[in-house]
């Protein structure tokens, strides 16, 4: 069957999926009715193709959430049932966990477009889970820092905040702190297995 999403453009949003609606406000109830709905299917396939149980529910788990993210960004429709886009989803997941296990794996059924649209979402994630850990994985004084130049903070205010002698030692600080970062993001075993 073919996907498409649909970028939404004035349309009201209860036009969309009723489940997208449901991930896109976090509703309980609408996320405890696609868990009992639409996870059975997908473990049956994540254990018919040497995985687990945990797998299977870590690959719904991350469909959700890059799901979630999408919409976050903008709303979209579904060209299929929302039962077959999930799945879809969380099969491209497992195939993409299972590639990194055993360095082979096959895709040929799933629709470029779509495979592209989440490979980039999931591919987005990967990236920030890298990034979250490797800021957490500094000083306090470094994620601080860090932190107001992320927000858009020039190098005076950040030195102000920070009670910094001045600005040239918020941006010597800051370009030690995004070194530190990215050593601590390459060293990280994740990154290696994601690169």
């Amino acid at each position: 069957m073919r996907m498409q999403i649909v970028k939404k453009t004035n349309e009201p949003e209860s036009s969309i999926d009723p489940y997208l609606l449901g991930i896109k406000s976090s509703d309980n109830l609408v996320l405890n009715e696609i868990y009992n709905k639409f996870f059975p299917l997908l473990k049956k396939f994540v254990l018919n193709n040497n995985g687990t149980e945990d797998d299977a529910q870590d690959c719904f788990q991350e469909a959700l959430i890059a799901i979630y993210r999408r919409l976050q960004k903008e709303d979209f429709e579904i060209k299929t049932t929302f039962s077959t886009y999930i799945f879809n989803v969380g099969k491209f997941i497992w195939f993409k966990k299972a590639k990194k296990r055993v360095k082979s794996s096959s895709i040929e059924d799933f629709k470029h477009g779509e495979a592209d649209m989440i490979e980039e979402s999931l591919d987005a994630e990967e990236k920030y889970k890298l990034f979250k850990k490797g800021i957490l994985a500094l000083s306090a004084d470094c994620q601080k820092v860090l932190n107001y130049f992320f927000e858009g903070k020039n190098f005076k205010e950040i030195a102000e905040f920070m009670q910094y002698t001045g600005a040239e030692y918020a941006r010597r600080k800051k370009y030690l702190c995004t070194k530190s970062l990215t050593e601590k993001i390459k060293s990280d075993p994740d990154f290696l297995s994601f690169y």
